[in-house]
């Protein structure tokens, strides 16, 4: 993966036949940066669960290399068995208690034990029954063992995850863009390699929500015959035909009036229109995020749900769910915070380094930069002082700028030479430390020691300062990989200064 200049997000789905990924950049608007999809081996995922990780991951490593991903967070549009989702009614409660209300009764709605699933809810709106104040919600879970499932997936390829929501709400939200009547119910028909989920909607609340399997998946990326279009046309009919006589049963009097059809299926449009025929109700694919660039009209309807996914972590759109567990969440935001840290304390030391020698004041912008540095530094040793970890990075930056003044005290050339080198470097990687030496040809070599976050971190760090030029070379000269992240050493020579 390519490192992530424009903030970013990738919206990925998968069934038990496929992986398909779209990458949608938020500024100046939003637009499609890459997409594309791959396709698994039988048996890879069964039952909705990853039955062979390392298989799994190394696809979508390919699939990420291949259509040229970012290091983007992920979007996950959880579905399949191991969803579950629920509507039910509480007693109206204050706002700042209803959180507290629904994980108490929850119970009560759903047929599995709470304490097997990551809970979270749609807040629906309020009505009235037999004079009483409800809430309505919609109860959305995923089995645990599945988001841990997702988790190791993200996480073998170096990923964050910014989100598991529902996948059915990212329809509910794809939806939301086509225009609709005030109380008007509709409903949308999403199909993939396994089935076909199905969502009643009034306006945006979701009242009634199913999913249906085919009898035999569909393959990936395969160009369906005419008599597999009709099949296909014809099972789509009767699912929906059947979905409507139980919501009818549910809400009396109530019929919607037109289907919304997506899916990954080469044919759709083909396909609605027979759909549409077997029905004698309107079915037609919604043209949605036509704004958007870099992706032709022809596979839009496929990467809908993704797009949906990928805006939801930008746009904070309703409605949406948080799936995942608060422990990943508290170790995300503290390895972010420990991220930053180390960034500002990489990149500040070839700046104190010309405080600290005297003679690059003019160069930096003058003395009220210069004490702006300053400053930053004592705040950083502050916070610093107060956390081991980050204790432990202090004393390593401190011992960086001890080797940079003896560096630039036994050879000038060192320092605006290394300044070249820190602004090279990406996002996710820093130096933790150097050494360096002049040969006999009077050729400037440094070995420096890095760390990154993943094997991409590597990689970008390589070919940044492959680039760079004040470097005739960069090499990786090994990799370390742990818990915390990758360390790896670079083995760099400095062109000549005069040729520069």
């Amino acid at each position: 993966m390519r490192n992530s200049i424009k903030r970013s997000a990738i919206g990925l789905t998968m069934d038990s036949t496929e992986l398909r990924a779209v990458e949608v950049a938020f500024a100046p608007h939003p637009y499609v940066v890459t997409a594309g999809s791959i396709a698994l081996q039988p048996g890879l995922i069964r039952d909705g669960l990853i039955t062979d990780l390392p298989a799994v991951s190394g696809l979508l490593s390919e699939l990420l290399r291949t259509y040229g991903f970012s290091s983007a967070p992920f979007v996950i549009g959880a579905k399949n068995e191991n969803m579950l989702l629920r509507l039910a009614s509480l007693p109206r409660v204050p706002d700042d208690k209803l959180r507290t209300t629904v994980m108490l009764q929850a119970q009560q709605f759903i047929p599995v034990p709470v304490r097997e699933l990551v809970l979270d809810y749609v807040f629906s709106g309020v009505t009235e029954q037999e004079g009483r104040a409800m809430a309505d919600i919609l109860l959305v879970g995923a089995k645990k063992a599945y988001v841990q499932s997702l988790i190791e997936l993200v996480r073998s390829v170096g990923g964050t995850l910014a989100n598991i929501d529902a996948a059915v709400l990212g329809l509910v939200r794809m939806a939301e863009t086509q225009a609709y009547k005030p109380g008007e119910v509709y409903l949308v028909a999403d199909i993939d390699h396994d089935g076909v989920n199905i969502v009643f909607l009034e306006e945006n609340h979701i009242r009634l929500a199913r999913a249906v399997m085919h009898e035999v998946p569909l393959q990936s990326n395969t160009v369906l015959t005419e008599e597999a279009q009709n099949r296909l046309a014809t099972s789509l009919a009767e699912n929906i035909r059947t979905s409507m006589l139980y919501y009818a049963n549910l809400h009396p009097g109530e019929v919607p009036a037109r289907v919304l059809l997506t899916g990954v299926v080469p044919q759709l449009k083909e396909i609605a229109r027979q759909a549409e025929e077997k029905l004698a109700l309107e079915v037609s694919v919604p043209s949605v995020y036509q704004q958007m660039d870099d992706i032709s009209q022809e596979e839009l309807p496929a990467y809908a749900l993704g797009i949906s996914l990928a805006l939801s972590a930008e746009q904070a759109s309703k409605p949406t769910v948080q799936l995942l567990p608060e422990e990943y969440k508290r170790n995300q935001a503290q390895n972010q915070k420990l991220l930053k840290l180390r960034k500002r304390l990489t990149a500040g030391a070839a700046v104190l380094l010309a405080v600290a020698l005297g003679s690059f004041g003019v160069c930096l912008g003058g003395n009220a930069q210069i004490v702006a540095v300053r400053n930053e530094r004592t705040a950083l040793e502050e916070k610093a002082a107060s956390m081991s970890e980050y204790r432990v990075l202090y004393q390593q930056k401190t011992d960086l700028l001890s080797r940079l003044v003896k560096a630039e005290m036994a050879d000038p050339k060192w320092m605006s030479a290394f300044h070249a080198i820190v602004n090279a470097l990406p996002q996710d990687a820093w130096i933790e430390s150097f050494t360096s030496s002049t040969t006999e040809d009077n050729v400037m070599k440094c070995e420096l020691q890095c760390g990154g976050v993943n094997y991409d971190s590597v990689a970008n760090t390589t070919a940044a300062l492959q680039n760079c030029e004040v470097l005739s070379s960069a090499v990786c000269t090994s990799t370390t990989e742990s818990e915390s992240g990758m360390t790896f050493t670079l083995s760099l020579t400095l062109t000549d200064p005069v040729t520069r």
